[in-house]
């Protein structure tokens, strides 16, 4: 494989956020993803619900660790180590963590806006 698509996560810093931690693995920025395609790791470190992040793009998480609850509009969801969970383009969803730890996901983004520095 082209060292061009191949990324070394463990020298990729972390964003940190105030509730939160974000590691952009596969982007724009890391190894020139097209497309809008973006996938990473974030750690949800809060445990009350704030302002409902929203974009128009769809998104996949993969929990890897940890417990915490997702806000997709008005629904609530239990993640846990395995669970997947899809959010839509367009909709409001938010993710807190419910067990002691930060609640630890793979998150993949595709659409037009992925590949853009955002929240």
């Amino acid at each position: 494989m082209d060292q061009n698509h191949v990324v070394d996560g463990a020298s990729l810093p972390f964003r940190e956020d105030p509730n939160r931690r974000v590691q952009r693995l596969i982007h724009a920025t890391t190894v020139g993803a097209t497309d809008g395609f973006a996938m990473g790791i974030v750690e949800y470190t809060a445990d009350e619900f704030g302002e409902p992040d929203l974009h128009d793009d769809h998104e996949g998480l993969y929990v890897l660790e940890g417990e915490g609850i997702a806000r997709l509009e008005t629904r609530e969801y239990a993640l846990s180590p395995g669970k997947c969970l899809y959010v839509p383009a367009g909709t409001p969803h938010s993710i807190v963590t419910s067990g002691p730890a930060p609640v630890r996901l793979l998150f993949a983004r595709s659409g037009k806006v992925s590949g853009q520095e955002q929240r």
